[in-house]
């Protein structure tokens, strides 16, 4: 029997395993393996550091693309001349797909399994054991496992078991990669204005081209399209964008729902328990945090005799409230909030030291 059983190697999963393994639990990763989620790779500095402290590990600057570092330029409603960068800010450009590849090379390189191309079917808990179902080529297998712990993404179909009544919301992420003419630099961009988008706009310059997004709840997933477009009509206007030529575009989805943790010993991290900002879409430190939450609460639960879920209740307890207080601000915006937020932000003059 394990001692516990990963569903998703993403960022949640990995720090989960790798936090686990380093406690010294016999552990397993499930993969189902359809791909990444679509990402525009810009996340805090701050990562560097939790990668340092939570999980020992040190990320490797062949993982940013390029620019490495971009400073965060707000665009209010009023338009561009009310807007601008902020004082000292700078966060990391990063390539996702090689991020989460350079994290799964070292759970090989730490002998931790990911069983890939493995559907988690559903979970049965029993006396002594949790009984995993997962659909493993045209076979069904059963794991025995102490704890399950769920990092399986927005669409978790371990947190559906758990919560079955759960109404979850989502924000719809469009976003297209484009070549073009244009009027920007090495910023992250954030615009608002409701009549556009209901949550905001954005632009990032990556690797000569720039990733065009914008996003809406999941009820107003239809007017996705409508929304680019006059994105990008506004960008024309105020930023001189000129498309020539559209590389691709992806369709995603982020988590808009308070966070949860799961029940007795199955948990959940990263966006299967609603552990995104979901103001700024940053999902990947919150990934980090949480997941390495989970590894150090099993420690915990073990020494305790306590529910994984009690542990994991207290070590997240800092997160969950911040996620919960920046859904509250995301829910509240209006284009007056909006105005005096980025008036705000723009006041501040951060101090950010950068330690690869």
């Amino acid at each position: 029997m394990l001692d516990v059983v990963i569903v998703g190697a993403g960022p949640a999963g990995i720090s989960s395993a790798l936090k686990c393994a380093k406690n010294g639990y016999n552990t397993l990763i499930i993969e189902e393996g359809k791909g990444i989620k679509p990402y525009g790779g810009v996340v805090p500095i701050a990562l560097l550091s939790d990668l340092k402290q939570k999980l020992g590990l040190k990320m490797p600057l062949s993982l940013l693309s390029y620019p490495k570092m971009l400073g965060l330029f707000y665009v209010p409603p009023s338009g561009k001349e009310k807007g601008g960068f902020v004082k000292g800010y700078k966060i990391l450009n990063i390539n996702r797909c090689l991020f989460n590849e350079w994290l799964r090379l070292i759970t090989k390189d730490r002998y931790i399994p990911i069983l890939f191309n493995a559907k988690f079917i559903k979970f049965q808990e029993e006396k002594e054991h949790i009984k995993v179902f997962i659909k493993k080529d045209d076979a069904i297998l059963k794991i025995k496992t102490k704890y399950l712990i769920g990092a399986d993404g927005v669409f978790s179909r371990v947190r559906k078991q758990i919560y079955p009544n759960l109404d979850t919301d989502v924000t719809a992420i469009l976003q297209e990669y484009w070549d073009a003419k244009r009027d920007f630099n090495e910023f992250f961009y954030m615009f608002f204005r409701k009549a556009i988008t209901p949550t905001y706009g954005y632009v990032i310059p990556k690797n000569k081209l720039f990733i065009i997004g914008t996003g809406v709840p999941k009820k107003d997933v239809g007017k996705l399209q409508d929304c680019i477009m006059k994105f990008k009509k506004w960008l024309k206007e105020e930023f001189c964008f000129k498309p020539l030529f559209l590389k691709k575009t992806e369709i995603g989805f982020i988590p808009r729902f308070t966070p949860v943790i799961g029940k007795r010993n199955v948990i959940l991290a990263g966006d299967a328990g609603g552990f995104c900002n979901p103001f700024s879409g940053e999902g990947i430190r919150l990934a980090i945090e949480s997941g390495a939450s989970a590894g150090e609460a099993l420690k915990k639960a073990e020494l305790s005799g306590d529910f994984l879920a009690y542990a994991y209740n207290q070590c997240i307890e800092e997160i969950a409230s911040f996620i919960l207080r920046m859904l509250e601000f995301t829910l509240s915006m209006n284009d007056e909030i909006a105005e005096e937020f980025v008036s705000n932000e723009l006041s501040r003059n951060w101090k950010i030291e950068v330690d690869f």
